[in-house]
């Protein structure tokens, strides 16, 4: 009897907890909204401008835009976005064009000393290699030194680089200026594979030309993306970091990027 008692009261204990955590967790995120939209009516009408290192016309440029659009608008901000290819957004940013890039992988160094990473993932760059129907097909990174593969990439993603040089001798890696570029030196024969980011060349593949090709998901080389800003910004970052968390959280982005057609899974092939 005794211990039925004092179970009892653990139990009733143990629910009052829960309900408090509960009830701080709701605090918690009402809070970061109302300072929030306190920052917003102190940030207004002053105008952030990022390089978002895809085509202007692809889905996931216009994913990244409508993600930071609406983050900076909570923030307070004005936001516009400027496409560029990954190599030569560092251009944007040393003219004054735009104060930081969308989404860079954790080891980005091409703004060493004038950015800060946002320590929030904002999406995870789903990965590919891509070779012409008849040859064997690339299902690890390992299987890259099985033959003397010339394998090819795009210029600027320092993360993909980075991965296939522990894989491929320096000399057959082949730097591609865009994805479509190098799909095209894969059926021509002047390239053996292609890696890339299956989150971009999926949905924006031709019909005709993805029945041409073996395509693999290299789940090893997934690649998480953050925003990095310029250290003038970083009065910001903070609020940067709940906004952008809050709408993760809440299942916002990937809302985002599948309204638009970008997968936020795994690759199912």
């Amino acid at each position: 009897m005794k211990s039925d008692f004092h179970f009892s009261i653990c139990f009733r204990n143990f629910k009052i907890l829960r309900q408090q955590r509960v009830k701080l967790k709701k605090f918690a995120i009402i809070a970061s909204m109302l300072s929030v939209l306190i920052a917003g009516k102190n940030n207004a009408e002053e105008i952030v401008t990022l390089a978002i290192s895809a085509n202007h016309n692809s889905r996931m440029y216009s994913a990244i835009h409508d993600i930071y659009n609406e983050a900076f608008t909570q923030m307070g901000f004005k936001f516009q976005s400027l496409a560029c290819a990954p190599h030569e957004c560092i251009n944007l940013y040393l003219s004054g064009k735009v104060v930081g890039d969308s989404s860079r992988h954790i080891g980005y160094s091409g703004l060493s000393g004038h950015l800060e990473r946002i320590d929030i993932d904002i999406y995870t760059l789903r990965t590919v290699s891509v070779v012409r129907k008849g040859m064997k097909s690339i299902q690890a990174l390992s299987d890259l030194q099985e033959q003397d593969y010339k394998v090819g990439y795009q210029k600027g993603v320092e993360g993909y680089k980075s991965i296939l040089e522990n894989y491929v001798n320096a000399g057959n890696l082949v730097e591609t200026i865009h994805w479509e570029y190098g799909i095209k030196q894969l059926l021509k024969g002047e390239i053996d594979v292609y890696f890339g980011a299956g989150s971009v060349i999926l949905p924006e593949i031709e019909e005709q030309v993805h029945e041409l090709l073996l395509v693999n998901a290299i789940e090893e080389a997934d690649t998480k993306l953050y925003p990095y800003l310029a250290k003038s910004f970083s009065k910001n970052f903070d609020l940067m970091h709940e906004t952008l968390l809050n709408m993760k959280e809440t299942g916002r982005t990937k809302t985002i990027f599948e309204n638009h057609g970008i997968p936020t899974g795994k690759i199912v092939l």
